[in-house]
């Protein structure tokens, strides 16, 4: 009975996560990604390992471009029409998140008061997200 009963209970696992991760078409799975500005790699993830940080001026900005990679490493270059980009600041006090677009991969922070928080990055698809980055730090500073 008890073996049955977990049976169950997987069988009904699979099928939630299918379903959830199963949305009728073929998308790249993302595993890694670089956030570039001014062309340069300035933080990563891959897999859950986040390396680099973002750094941005009180009162400046800057551009930041998302490069997506596979389990292989190689760039995913083509996004499903539904996806879109998503990025949220821990504290929009310190660091904000705008102009965030989709089509040219990119978004822009602007150091607002001096300090750090975090951004995370999110694919969303259907109402939820298909990939969230781990944290990744923004230092926000005065000029010298």
């Amino acid at each position: 009975m008890r073996s049955l009963l977990l049976l169950a209970l997987l069988a009904f696992a699979a099928t939630g996560c299918k379903d959830h991760n199963d949305h009728g078409d073929d998308h790249a799975e993302v595993f890694a990604f670089d956030l570039l500005v001014n062309n340069v790699v300035v933080a990563s993830q891959t897999g859950t390992t986040v390396t680099g940080s973002i750094g941005v001026g009180v009162g400046s900005s800057a551009v930041v471009t998302v490069r997506l990679k596979d389990d292989t490493g190689s760039e995913i270059t083509e996004w499903e029409d539904e996806v879109t980009l998503e990025v949220v600041s821990a504290d929009a006090a310190t660091v904000s998140v705008t102009e965030i677009s989709t089509a040219q991969r990119s978004f822009r922070l602007t150091g607002a008061a001096e300090g750090s928080t975090t951004i995370t990055l999110m694919l969303m698809h259907g109402g939820h997200a298909d990939f969230e980055s781990r944290p990744i730090v923004v230092s926000s500073t005065r000029p010298l």
